[in-house]
C-alpha cells in the first residue's frame, strides 16, 4: 500500500523531527549529543518491533496447536481481540 501523498508526510517528518531537536536542546543544554542517542534508541526499539513481531509470526504458525494461558494472549496480543479460538 503506497502513501497518497508522500511529500507531505515527509515535511510533517521534518517538523516532528525539528521540534524534538529545539525541546531538546533546551531541556538538555548540557547534553549535545541527546538528540543522536534519542534517534539510536528509536531504531533500536524499530528493530526489536520488527524481531518481536516476526517471533510472534512464527511461534503462531508452527505452534498453532497449543493452548495458550490468557496472561501471554494478552501480553502478545496486538490488538483488543485476546480471546485464543
Amino acid at each position: 500500500m503506497a502513501l497518497k501523498d508522500p511529500d507531505s508526510v515527509e515535511v510533517s517528518q521534518h517538523v516532528l523531527l525539528d521540534a524534538l531537536q529545539h525541546h531538546l536542546r533546551k531541556t538538555r543544554p548540557d547534553q549535545p549529543h541527546a538528540f543522536a542517542h534519542f534517534i539510536l534508541c528509536l531504531m533500536e526499539l524499530r528493530t526489536l518491533v520488527y524481531t518481536h513481531a516476526k517471533a510472534e509470526e512464527k511461534m503462531t504458525l508452527e505452534w498453532s496447536d497449543i493452548k495458550y494461558p490468557p496472561l501471554l494472549l494478552e501480553m502478545w496480543s496486538t490488538n483488543t481481540d485476546t480471546q485464543q479460538e
